[in-house]
């Protein structure tokens, strides 16, 4: 009796080159169309190991079989959204300001919602001026969260601007000297910066001084 060739027989694909097997319809690595002796192979492995004859039949197993590798395959190729997002905890290393210089942010301001803008921006006020967060006040005006807050000594009305822009905290005084309006988004490489993280009810400030050394305070709401 002559000995018949195994299905799992591993041969090289005439298209690219690389190994692959028989019990396949289309190379792994190029997917170019077996034809054929392969293909031959692969419908005679089916019916003898399945019982499967029906083309329709032949597709639906190895559709079916293939499916893991290929979810595996994508899974593989997904980015690590862990390296891509270092604000993931409440701890940051030292990061010197000229390094964080940002333009005016717009774009990821609004994947906030007007409560969490309103504690984050307190608990920056707070850490920036070392006021209690309870004294201070938000608002939104105009796309902006608007932070009020009464000076004790003297009762002077302190007002400013604040925006998030992905980890970092923006911000401009309003009215600083009268009413002369908003000043300047404090985002040039002279400016201390600002980041943030917010679990739940837990708001984290990092202040990033212009020398480099930074400082962290946590707030709950």
């Amino acid at each position: 009796m002559t000995e018949e060739a195994s299905p799992f027989e591993v041969f090289r694909c005439p298209s690219c080159n690389k190994p692959t097997t028989a019990t396949l319809p289309a190379c792994r690595h190029c997917s170019a169309v077996l034809s054929g002796e392969r293909a031959g192979e692969t419908a005679g492995f089916l019916e003898r190991v399945f019982g499967i004859t029906s083309p329709a039949g032949r597709i639906g197993c190895i559709a079916t079989a293939a499916a893991p590798l290929v979810i595996g395959m994508a899974f593989l190729a997904l980015p690590d959204r862990k390296a891509s997002n270092p604000g993931n905890g409440l701890s940051m290393p030292p990061v010197s300001s000229a390094e964080m210089v940002k333009p005016a942010p717009v774009a990821s301001y609004t994947t906030y919602s007007a409560l969490e803008k309103a504690k984050v921006c307190r608990a920056a006020t707070a850490m920036m001026f070392g006021r209690d967060v309870n004294t201070i006040n938000a608002t939104q005006v105009g796309g902006l969260t608007r932070i009020s807050y009464r000076r004790p000594d003297d009762n002077k009305l302190w007002k400013l601007d604040c925006q998030l822009d992905d980890e970092f905290v923006v911000w401009r005084p309003v009215d600083a000297f009268g009413n002369d309006g908003p000043g300047r988004w404090r985002t040039s490489p002279e400016d201390d910066k600002m980041t943030f993280v917010m679990e739940g009810r837990m708001v984290a400030i990092t202040l990033h001084y212009v020398d480099g050394s930074t400082a962290t305070e946590t707030y709950r709401f």
